[in-house]
């Protein structure tokens, strides 16, 4: 995977991922259906789905925060509250979004998807052009919940946002501790190509670093015109005669 590529790749999943119980539902037609531009028989028909057409199932935020009223605390109410988180985020509506997620973390700590509730909102925070929020989200997801399947990429985004923030050695260090921790992972794939290139790079920098300035190290010329003589090249003494 070259690395113009690289972000696309990351925002799609993270996208997938905080997404993840949000996700659209999908039903087959039973039979050969009549599809209609309104919720009514008085409605246009528009053409006929054949027997096994996928059709998405749509619901309304309304419909979910029924459930979140009607279930308080029940894994049934996460899902909805992240349900409607998620449709929030995609309408570009983060702050209600941001909103509902911190609702869902805060109420649902022991939900199977609390690291959703996280991811979801490291996601918002890049979208709204927020980089230190995001890296705070990540490093907490990485921190407790460090063997979910989306810890490796909570750390690898992280290190893409250090490094972005210039702080190359951190972002080297976080690659590295995402190939170490996750070997057997995709994302550490990614992770180790990443930690070679900051690896080369640090190292070209050190090296124009080390370089000597040949400018201050040459020799100054004397008055007389001629190169006046290093510490190595001490003058001859005449012997006495």
């Amino acid at each position: 995977m070259t690395r113009a590529l690289l972000p696309a790749f990351i925002f799609a999943f993270l996208t997938l991922a905080a997404g993840a119980v949000a996700a659209a539902e999908f039903r087959s037609v039973a039979e050969p259906s009549v599809f209609y531009d309104a919720p009514t028989l008085r409605g246009k028909k528009l053409y006929v789905a054949p027997r096994g057409m996928p059709v998405e199932v749509v619901v309304s935020i309304e419909g979910w925060q029924k459930v979140v009223d009607r279930f308080p605390g029940s894994i049934a109410a996460g899902n909805a509250l992240l349900r409607i988180a998620a449709q929030q985020s995609n309408e570009s509506h983060y702050p209600d979004a941001d909103k509902t997620y911190q609702r869902f973390v805060r109420e649902y700590p022991k939900h199977p998807f609390a690291v959703n509730g996280l991811m979801g909102l490291a996601t918002n925070a890049e979208a709204e052009n927020k980089p230190d929020a995001a890296i705070k989200y990540y490093a907490e997801i990485a921190g407790k919940y460090g063997t979910t399947y989306l810890a490796p990429m909570a750390l690898l985004s992280q290190a893409r946002l250090s490094e972005g923030n210039g702080q190359l050695k951190e972002a080297r260090q976080l690659y590295e501790m995402v190939v170490q921790r996750y070997p057997q992972s995709v994302i550490a794939q990614i992770a180790s190509v990443e930690a070679s290139r900051l690896n080369e790079k640090l190292g070209n920098e050190g090296k124009q670093t080390d370089q000597p300035n040949l400018l201050t190290s040459s020799p100054q010329p004397s008055p007389s015109g001629r190169p006046s003589p290093t510490a190595s090249e001490k003058p001859k003494q005449q012997p006495e005669p």
